[in-house]
């Protein structure tokens, strides 16, 4: 029967999580979805997708910087192909990529 299960399991009635209410196995506790998001958010600004879609950003401008096409770049990055790219780029930096890899000279100086 039921008790048979338990025992079998090693899941009882007090293994419950309080939260869920669903049952754990004994000796071990549930985690929080949230708690990875949260501490990502806490260190850097923003939630775990968005630090990926940064971090795939800069390999990608670093790959460009090193002299690689743009359509080599979006593609051995991860990207569906330049254009996606070029978006990816503009929403998250509000400047095309091109605009981010000119030379320092060629840019207008801040005054």
């Amino acid at each position: 029967g039921r008790g048979e299960w338990h025992r079998w399991t090693g899941v009882r009635r007090s293994n419950r999580d309080p939260t869920s209410g669903r049952l754990t196995p004994a000796g071990t506790t549930t985690a929080s979805i949230r708690r990875p998001t949260e501490t990502v958010s806490a260190l850097f600004g923003y939630g775990p997708k968005t630090l990926a879609r940064i971090l795939r950003m800069r390999r990608a401008l670093d790959l460009a910087r090193a002299g690689a096409p743009l359509a080599e770049v979006a593609v051995r990055s991860g990207y569906a192909d330049q254009a996606h790219l070029t978006r990816e780029v503009r929403e998250l930096a509000g400047v095309p990529p091109t605009r981010l890899l000119a030379p320092a000279r060629s840019r207008p100086q801040a005054t």
